[in-house]
């Protein structure tokens, strides 16, 4: 599976493409790429979904690659989250 993330770091807006790597019940990684780098991330999201926690917010981790500063990591699980889930009704 692919797809874009439209991100903003620091005041800039930069279009990142996403691969999903590995699935399986309990984690999924993804590589996200721009240009000529990339960098591989993971998350429990599945564990939490299996067990009909909707709400509980998962933990995203850096597998693989280099970030700069770590601060930049935020945006892109968040943006990743919006990709990913749909939104809540009633919330």
């Amino acid at each position: 599976m692919e797809f874009t993330i439209d991100v903003k770091i620091y005041g800039r807006s930069y279009k990142l493409k996403v691969k999903r790597l590995y699935l399986d019940e309990r984690t999924e990684r993804y590589e996200v790429m721009r240009n000529n780098r990339s960098i591989v991330v993971e998350s429990n999201r599945p564990f939490f979904r299996n067990r009909g926690l909707k709400h509980r917010r998962p933990d995203w981790i850096l597998i693989g690659g280099h970030v700069k500063y770590g601060g930049s990591l935020a945006p892109v699980f968040d943006a990743l989250m919006q990709a990913l889930e749909p939104p809540l009704k009633g919330v």
